[in-house]
């Protein structure tokens, strides 16, 4: 066997053991956040036109942070997708923010094209978004409601059942 194989195998095995729940040990629990004014911040669309969540004062906002590696991400993208398009899009804003960085970005409108999602996705070119959330693990989910008070507050996986239920 050669040693490049080895280390490739290795490295992807590592990864895979450490991606399937892409959350980190940090001391991120996110409770004290629920229940308190929302963090502003700013993402980007594909085009690169900035969206702050504070654009959508008023209405529920469901904030998502995804990558496209992450398998926990990947498997409840799903729920969301359902979820965007059964609520009026007139009370509630879903806010998909991709964490890839600039090397996986194309891995990242690839997955949402090829699943046929229809949510929009926002990429937080510049951490702002993952700064202000501290943001040491993902999936990661949050609901403000309309007065820009976090509502809910997820670290990992959810199920369409817990995002109907907090929105």
């Amino acid at each position: 066997m050669n040693l490049k194989f080895a280390l490739s195998a290795f490295a992807i095995l590592f990864m895979c053991f450490f991606s399937a729940s892409c959350v980190d040990s940090g001391t991120d629990d996110g409770g004290d956040m629920q229940g308190r004014k929302a963090p502003d911040f700013t993402a980007y669309d594909s085009e690169g036109k900035p969206v702050k969540l504070s654009d959508f004062a008023g209405r529920k906002v469901v904030v998502n942070f995804w990558a496209s590696w992450c398998p926990p991400c990947k498997k409840e993208l799903p729920d969301f997708d359902k979820a965007y398009a059964e609520y009026d899009k007139e009370k509630v804003v879903f806010l998909m923010v991709c964490v890839d960085d600039a090397s996986t970005r194309n891995n990242a409108i690839e997955l949402v094209k090829s699943n046929g999602y229809k949510f929009p996705v926002y990429f937080d070119s510049d951490e702002e978004a993952a700064k202000a959330y501290n943001l040491v693990s993902i999936p990661r989910t949050v609901i403000v409601d309309e007065k820009g008070i976090v509502k809910y507050f997820a670290i990992g996986q959810i199920n369409g059942d817990d995002l109907d239920k907090n929105i």
